[in-house]
């Protein structure tokens, strides 16, 4: 993990304030959003078309370590994958090296405490579990010290499972305003928690049914399984169903006004969808009765095998690589080890 001090600080690229700096004739920098160990990050609009924007991720040329080059190479792996940020521009100055991609907007947290909400609802809190759950299915991450893995803090190979690890402890944080190691700062102590705090200690509040049933799947899963998507997906989506949840009704930080209660939240998202369209799902097909068609993502069959699916992590060129190398490195030792007959 990269340490941000002095000598990093004196290295970062920096776009003075108050004056128009445009970067390789087409971004106009506004301001500074972020910095990290030789990084800056900068929000910044095209020169051609101002309704255009996005962030600039800048990187010294003279780091040691850079990382940016790969940041490139990894999102243009991604760009035919939903859910992920688009690589609108890269390029090369004297000095720096950069790239634009799309700028998102606040996190889930972050929005949830702009609106001065303790918890999500659950409605609100399955879509997300269920549109989070299809994006990390094709898409692998890592996640910070916070949500990451017990696999991730100890070093060691990620499979599809350190994903899904990320989402469960994202989802209780959202919906039950808790994680026991939310204010640990140091690494050695949040792995401890982890490791140390059973499931139904982690899951005391109650407040989502299916929380148990799927960290009890993710226990048994290896580094090379596949985790079974589509068993998460029906254990999300059933209480939809029977508490009659419509996957298309406003999410909570979209019907709460600034400081209102969570009561006053649920009551107005009733108000909203209360209309003749919003039909039940008794006598109808239970998934389609509460998903759109417009939303294919969410979709039942979007969460069989093979759809969409990250590469099966043992077929991949680095692990091909890699066993190649052990192999050959096996095959020399084993060649070092033979006794030469000519030796006395």
């Amino acid at each position: 993990m990269k340490i941000f001090n002095e000598e990093n600080e004196s290295k970062l690229v920096q776009f003075p304030n108050g004056k128009v700096n445009i970067v390789g004739a087409r971004w106009l920098v506004r301001r500074i959003l972020g910095t990290g160990a030789y990084g800056a990050v900068y929000e910044v609009q095209s020169v051609t078309n101002p309704l255009i924007s996005g962030a600039l991720k800048a990187e010294s040329n003279s780091a040691t370590d850079s990382i940016l080059k790969l940041e490139v190479e990894v999102l243009k792996q991604l760009q035919s994958r939903k859910y992920t940020v688009r690589l609108l521009y890269s390029g090369k100055r004297e000095t720096y090296s950069y790239m634009v991609m799309t700028l998102c907007g606040p996190d889930l947290l972050t929005v949830k405490n702009m609106k001065n909400l303790v918890t999500f609802s659950e409605s609100t809190t399955l879509r997300i579990a269920v549109l989070s759950l299809y994006a990390i299915k094709q898409v692998l991450l890592r996640g910070t010290l916070r949500y990451c893995s017990v696999n991730t803090h100890k070093r060691n190979e990620q499979g599809r499972v350190d994903d899904l690890w990320s989402l469960m402890y994202m989802l209780i944080e959202l919906r039950c305003n808790y994680l026991p190691w939310s204010k640990a700062t140091r690494e050695d102590r949040i792995l401890y928690l982890k490791e140390s705090i059973p499931d139904k200690q982690l899951l005391s509040n109650g407040k989502m049914e299916f929380y148990e049933r799927i960290l009890a799947h993710l226990r048994k899963l290896r580094y090379p399984d596949r985790p079974d998507y589509h068993y998460m997906y029906k254990l999300m989506v059933s209480p939809m169903i029977r508490k009659r949840y419509l996957f298309n009704e406003p999410y909570d930080w979209e019907v709460v006004s600034e400081g209102a209660t969570q009561e006053e939240s649920e009551s107005m998202k009733k108000s909203s969808t209360s209309s003749p369209k919003s039909v039940s799902p008794i006598d109808v097909k239970p998934f389609n009765s509460i998903i759109p068609e417009d939303i294919p993502v969410a979709q039942e069959h979007a969460f069989d095998e093979g759809e969409n699916d990250v590469p099966d992590i043992m077929k991949t060129s680095y692990h091909v690589y890699h066993r190649r190398q052990d192999r050959g490195q096996r095959a020399s030792q084993d060649e070092n080890n033979v006794p030469n007959e000519d030796l006395p």
